[in-house]
């Protein structure tokens, strides 16, 4: 996967209170694309019985273990390279969207 944003920050983002904090002020265009890969990887690690709990627990609001959905969405990357590159693929939209945000609020308007 690439760096730009490690597994392990990805997970965190997607699966905490974190990322409606950041959507907020987020561009409109980025939270499709996040609730895309949020989907995509929970669809994906429903598979797994441990990672479908915590995925569970998600929904209802509940703390959830992010080292160990961190840990099985490297082992479904690995497994599917498809899979792999359509995360990498959306995280880094996602990056990019959000970097272009952040430096388009650095702008001033002269007159």
């Amino acid at each position: 996967m690439a760096e730009s944003l490690s597994v392990t920050a990805v997970v965190g983002f997607l699966f905490t209170k974190v990322a409606e904090t950041l959507t907020s002020k987020a561009v409109e265009a980025v939270i499709p694309k996040m609730n895309e890969l949020r989907q995509k990887i929970w669809g994906k690690l429903r598979g797994y019985p441990q990672a479908n709990i915590e995925i569970t627990k998600a929904e209802q609001g509940m703390e959830i273990d992010l080292d160990l959905i961190a840990d099985y969405l490297k082992v479904a990357m690995r497994q599917d390279p498809q899979f792999d590159k359509e995360v990498q693929d959306l995280t880094n939209e996602i990056n990019q969207a959000l970097e272009n945000e952040e430096q388009g609020k650095n702008i001033m308007n002269v007159y």
